[in-house]
C-alpha cells in the first residue's frame, strides 16, 4: 500500500450534509497522530470548498492541506464507483440528516467501515453496520475512524453487520410494491 488511507465522503452539495466538519475531523485526526490518512470528497475542489467553508481550494484538489489532507476528487462515474469503494478505508457520513441514501448500503457492500452520526435516522438505516459520534463532535469522528481502520476485529464486526443488514434490506422489486402499497393505501383515504 503505498498511497494514504483513505476515509471516504460520498456527498453532494446540502448543508444536511454538514461538511463543515471536516477540515476539523481532519484537524482532530493530525492531532491524535494520524499519519497516511486522507479524507476524500466527491465534490469539486470548488463546491467542496464553498461547503467546507473554505475560501479557496488548492490547485491539486486538497482543500485543507496538512498532515491529514481534506481532498475534493469531483463526482465519482457510476461505472467507477467500485473502484473508489475498494481504494478507501473507512466512509464518513457526518449528516444531520438523510431521507435515505445509497452510501451505506454501497460501504457495506465493498465490505467497508461506516463512521456516521450518532442520531435516530443513522441509527435505524445502520443498526450494528455502523459507528456513531455526534454530528458536532469532529474529535469523536476522528476517534471513531482510527478505531474503524486500526481494530481489526472493530472491522470484522462492521464487515459482518453491514452485510447482514444490506441482505435485511428489500430488493428493487420488494421496494416497488412497497411504494404502490403505499399508493393505493393514500388513494383509499383520498
Amino acid at each position: 500500500e503505498g498511497g494514504p488511507r483513505r476515509i471516504l465522503v460520498v456527498t453532494t452539495t446540502m448543508p444536511a450534509k454538514n461538511l463543515a466538519i471536516l477540515p476539523r475531523v481532519a484537524r482532530a485526526l493530525a492531532e491524535l497522530g494520524a499519519r497516511g490518512v486522507e479524507l476524500v470528497v466527491t465534490l469539486s475542489p470548488e463546491d467542496g470548498a464553498r461547503e467546507m467553508g473554505l475560501t479557496h481550494p488548492a490547485a491539486d484538489g486538497k482543500v485543507v492541506p496538512g498532515p491529514v489532507p481534506v481532498r475534493c476528487v469531483g463526482g465519482v462515474p457510476h461505472e467507477r464507483l467500485g473502484d473508489f469503494y475498494r481504494s478507501g478505508a473507512a466512509v464518513l457520513v457526518p449528516s444531520w440528516v438523510e431521507s435515505f441514501t445509497a452510501v451505506y448500503p454501497e460501504a457495506w457492500h465493498f465490505g467497508l467501515p461506516v463512521v456516521t452520526s450518532e442520531l435516530d435516522f443513522a441509527r435505524d438505516l445502520c443498526g450494528a453496520g455502523a459507528v456513531y459520534a455526534p454530528p458536532d463532535r469532529p474529535e469523536a469522528f476522528a476517534r471513531r475512524i482510527l478505531a474503524v481502520m486500526d481494530d481489526v476485529e472493530l472491522r470484522r464486526s462492521l464487515r459482518e453487520a453491514g452485510r447482514a443488514r444490506l441482505a435485511s434490506l428489500p430488493t428493487w422489486d420488494e421496494r416497488f410494491a412497497l411504494y404502490l402499497a403505499a399508493l393505493e393505501e393514500a388513494r383509499a383515504f383520498a
